[in-house]
């Protein structure tokens, strides 16, 4: 398992970098998350809603590290209506 969360060190490094990116960008963003994924889950998404204005996040109860693996057709669902929504693609 150690090998394969080695970018928690690049978290740490490189957090300052990353989160003042999120903070400046000016394109609509979309967070579909799993919440019960123990490195980026819940705790995660409430700290991205405290950084992030007007923040649009998509919260997947019970659904772990991969939820384009574990939820499918949630994380499809969420994408689509989120494109839709900003005119990326019309269906």
């Amino acid at each position: 398992m150690p090998k394969l969360i080695r970018y928690m060190k690049e978290r740490k490094q490189y957090r300052t970098r990353w989160v003042g990116a999120l903070e400046k960008v000016n394109t609509p963003l979309r967070l579909i998350d799993g919440l019960a994924d123990p490195i980026s889950g819940l705790h995660m998404v409430e700290r991205y809603k405290q950084l992030i204005e007007n923040y649009d996040v998509v919260e997947l109860k019970e659904v772990g590290h991969y939820p384009q693996v574990e939820a499918p057709q949630e994380v499809l669902s969420a994408a689509l209506e989120f494109w839709q929504k900003q005119r990326i693609i019309v269906l």
